[in-house]
């Protein structure tokens, strides 16, 4: 007891300037608060109450500032109309109406009977002519046919038989080239109408018809003279001239 005395009446001095707010007891309840928050806090860590709360407090801040975002501008204020024109006024200019004059129908003409012809003339006969005399028709003179001998008879025939039995080259060169002309062959021939010798009198120029035309008459079979024909000769020489054209014309 006396000692708790002793100390309170050491430290009544100390504590005799300080305000009560100050006191002992009181100072002991804030550091109390003080701790017991700091513990609060540590906790709110540990459970993540903080990032709640930061997440609550960041929400309004958020949303504002995509609302704002979102706001669409002002609409443009309207352009300012232009002042209307007024239509035109229509003016109408009476036209005065103008008065053509008709000229009068032109006056009735009655028309005339036609005048008579005078009567024609009589006709005059014509004094009558002499007699002129005919002359009796010329008497027709005959025509004669003119006479072949026998040797220009079989001739003919030959030409004749030669022009039968040519036809065309068929070969390929022929239809590829189709040519043209004429030939002239010359043949030996005895009475009995063989073959003795041939040859071109007259070549076309174009070596194709030249050698179809050879082939045509050694292939032959010539007649025979006739008894008549060619008195006197055992064998004859013939040119013959062969014309080739192109098949169609």
């Amino acid at each position: 007891m006396m000692a708790m005395d002793r100390l309170a009446g050491r430290a009544a001095p100390v504590m005799a300037g300080a305000p009560a707010a100050f006191a002992p007891k009181r100072s002991l309840g804030g550091i109390g608060i003080v701790v017991a928050m700091h513990l609060l806090i540590a906790w709110a860590l540990v459970s993540g109450l903080a990032q709640r709360v930061v997440e609550v407090v960041r929400s309004p801040i958020e949303t504002k500032l995509i609302e704002e975002k979102s706001v669409e501008p002002p609409p443009p204020p309207p352009m300012p109309r232009s002042p209307t024109t007024p239509p035109p006024t229509v003016v109408q200019i009476p036209v005065p109406e103008v008065v053509i004059p008709v000229a009068p129908p032109p006056p009735t003409v009655a028309p005339q009977a036609p005048t008579p012809a005078p009567p024609p003339a009589p006709a005059l006969a014509a004094p009558p002519q002499p007699a002129i005399p005919v002359a009796p028709p010329a008497p027709a003179k005959a025509v004669v046919a003119p006479a072949f001998s026998a040797d220009q008879i079989y001739a003919s025939k030959l030409l004749e038989y030669v022009d039968t039995i040519k036809h065309y080259p068929t070969s390929r060169e022929a239809r590829q080239l189709r040519p043209e002309g004429t030939v002239k062959v010359w043949l030996e021939i005895d009475r009995a109408g063989q073959l003795l010798d041939s040859g071109v009198e007259s070549s076309s120029g174009i070596l194709l018809l030249d050698h179809e035309a050879l082939r045509t008459v050694r292939n032959g079979r010539c007649p025979p003279f006739p008894a008549d024909a060619f008195v006197g000769q055992g064998k004859h020489r013939f040119v013959v001239a062969m014309e080739y054209l192109r098949p169609g014309n």
